[in-house]
């Protein structure tokens, strides 16, 4: 079945319909996990040394799997805003967090690993968008947002097999001011203008 983006609005209208969300609250859903992203990012070196690169990454899954589970049981409009801004959280920790995991872990080869890993976000992205909407058509949109919980268990539960090694993921605090960083300022409108997108 070829899912297109009239289907897509059609899962919208009809949250919409059944919530009685207003066209800003609906924007709200893709606005907050966004905005949490900028803004756990630019405290990343705080929250690798507050909760450690495993504990972080195990929470940020679980603030995923527990906002998606949230949205499959309770399909009301506060319900939708409250676990944007959970699931964002969870998003924004990771999206800090594992940037640090595969430089350590991969070394020289890291650069390659990161590109495969921002590839598989977007592919992520569109993959989860276009079955929303079939799903939503079969099962009912509470389902179409909920399902994901159970590829967010089974990530936590890779997550907290591999991360199982010593050290590897210690408190490690880094100095360097992010808006000092040219890189930075070269990435922030290249993922900005991606994810506008």
């Amino acid at each position: 079945m070829k899912v297109g983006i009239k289907e897509v609005d059609e899962l919208l209208d009809a949250i919409q319909r059944y919530t009685g969300l207003s066209d800003v609250g609906a924007s709200l859903l893709t606005t907050f996990p966004v905005l949490l992203m900028g803004i756990c990012l630019l405290g990343t070196a705080w929250l690798r040394g507050w909760m450690g690169k495993r504990a972080g990454i195990a929470s940020g899954a679980l603030l995923i799997l527990l906002a998606c589970l949230v949205r499959w049981v309770w399909a009301q409009a506060v319900a939708l805003v409250l676990t944007a801004i959970i699931g964002g959280d969870g998003i924004a920790i990771v999206q800090a967090l594992m940037p640090g995991v595969i430089s350590r872990r991969a070394g020289a080869r890291s650069g390659r690993l990161m590109g495969f890993y921002s590839t598989a976000i977007m592919g992520g992205a569109l993959i989860s968008s276009t079955a929303c909407a079939w799903i939503g058509q079969v099962w009912g949109w509470p389902t179409a947002l909920g399902i994901w919980a159970l590829p967010a268990l089974l990530g936590l539960g890779i997550w907290l097999q591999v991360a199982q090694g010593p050290q590897e993921f210690g408190r490690l605090v880094q100095r360097r001011s992010v808006h000092r960083a040219p890189r930075a300022w070269l990435l922030m409108p290249f993922f900005g203008l991606g994810t506008g997108a």
